[in-house]
């Protein structure tokens, strides 16, 4: 049965569909999370990344001389960029912006399904109910008809009398018919948002109402809450006005420091001591002009 494909068992297969099970259903499904949360999981990589401190570097170098006073100097360095700038720390929060927008994306797509779902579950909710009223008709119509039939028999009814009622009873089944497709339809386009196969003909039912009333009173104009997708392009331009801001202050030097060991073996013993150094990129023919302008 379609309701065993939904809840997962036959026992359940009578159990009655709610709008609340058909939305909870609708979200949990696997490529719904990969489509809603895939990007912000990658913004948030980007941005974990983006905050990270560079690595240091260690390098062993060894220079000698050889002949009668042969000398072999080793010096082990470990060096280490410094962010005086301040970029790392604005592109980082800039990813953190992104990693929200992405987010609020997600948001907005599930808030999309959620009101699909809703839309297809009202259609089959109210094929349903016009089902279940062209049934109870064509039923009245069946008992009609025989009741006039046997009266007909009795010599109390006009033949046309019940040829009258077979015509009516023949346009209720047309009618009967015609809605029956329309209730598989529309089952049919639910399924398929839930993730269920709709195979068999017998049908779970659903229950609601038609006008559902709203959970809160509607906010007065100005006073609601922006939509995801609002939020989404509000966190998106915070993130390119830190972007512009980092490449702005693409003229301050970068910073290396270096701290070591040092050895000197010569004729007359091996000498110990220390390396030292701090070496700065001069800005001279790029000043982050293109990095800033691309920014913007």
């Amino acid at each position: 049965m379609l309701a065993a494909l939904f809840v997962g068992t036959d026992a359940v297969a009578s159990t009655p569909w709610t709008i609340e099970a058909a939305i909870s259903r609708s979200l949990e499904r696997p490529e719904l999370q990969v489509a809603a949360g895939a990007a912000a999981r990658e913004a948030l990589a980007e941005a974990e990344a983006a905050s990270a401190w560079p690595n240091p570097a260690v390098g062993w170098e060894r220079e000698a001389i050889t002949g009668d006073e042969a000398e072999q100097e080793d010096a082990v360095v470990l060096r280490q960029p410094l962010d005086l700038s301040g970029q790392r720390g604005l592109r980082a929060d800039a990813a953190t912006a992104r990693a929200e927008a992405a987010r609020q994306r997600g948001q907005g797509y599930r808030r999309r399904v959620s009101a699909r779902t809703a839309r297809r579950f009202y259609r089959v909710l109210l094929r349903q109910l016009r089902y279940d009223a062209l049934v109870g008709w064509h039923t009245r119509m069946k008992q009609t008809r025989e009741l006039v039939a046997r009266r007909e028999a009795a010599g109390d009814a006009a033949t046309w009398e019940r040829l009258r009622i077979e015509r009516e009873l023949a346009r209720a089944a047309t009618d009967l018919a015609l809605e029956e497709a329309e209730r598989e339809a529309a089952w049919r386009d639910l399924a398929t948002l839930v993730g269920a196969a709709p195979e068999p003909a017998e049908w779970p039912r659903v229950e609601g109402a038609l006008a559902p009333v709203l959970a809160e009173a509607p906010q007065r104009p100005g006073t609601q809450r922006p939509s995801p997708e609002v939020r989404a392009l509000n966190a998106e331009r915070e993130a390119a006005q830190m972007e512009a801001r980092a490449a702005d202050r693409g003229w301050v030097p970068q910073v290396e420091l270096a701290l070591g060991w040092k050895t000197l073996g010569a004729p007359e013993g091996r000498r110990h001591g220390y390396v030292a150094g701090v070496s700065v990129t001069l800005p001279i023919f790029n000043h982050g002009d293109a990095e800033a302008d691309q920014a913007r």
